[in-house]
């Protein structure tokens, strides 16, 4: 639906145009809203038009294990390479959350968004 895709589009530029403290508000909410509870451990937000790469990842599991996080968080507005995900499979267990993610994600827990029922004639009326 064209609609629905240009509101993806809208809302993915306006996840991307966001200072990184309001993308770490924008971030926590969500988790809150997704009933994640969480302390400061364990988190990363990276508000970056560059894909995460796997020393990005490495060093997140360094600052996990620093801190004995039992899980991770790690959340982009970009997306993770595939050295990355394979990164995030080894050791102490991190959800990634990417762009695409985060889409889905605002538009299920109708995240800071108001949706608007419309109608539109079936082709009955349109006849003559």
């Amino acid at each position: 639906d064209g609609i629905v895709d240009d509101f993806k589009v809208r809302l993915q530029s306006a996840i991307a145009n966001m200072s990184p403290a309001k993308f770490e508000q924008f971030s926590r909410a969500l988790l809150t809203k997704m009933g994640v509870q969480f302390t400061n451990k364990g988190i990363q937000i990276s508000n970056n038009t560059a894909p995460v790469s796997e020393p990005e990842i490495n060093q997140f599991l360094g600052a996990m294990n620093k801190f004995q996080a039992d899980y991770g968080v790690f959340i982009t507005n970009s997306r993770f390479t595939n050295k990355a995900r394979e990164a995030a499979r080894e050791g102490t267990p991190i959800t990634l959350i990417d762009g695409n993610d985060l889409i889905r994600l605002v538009i299920k827990y109708e995240l800071f968004i108001t949706p608007v029922t419309t109608y539109v004639l079936d082709d009955f009326y349109l006849d003559e």
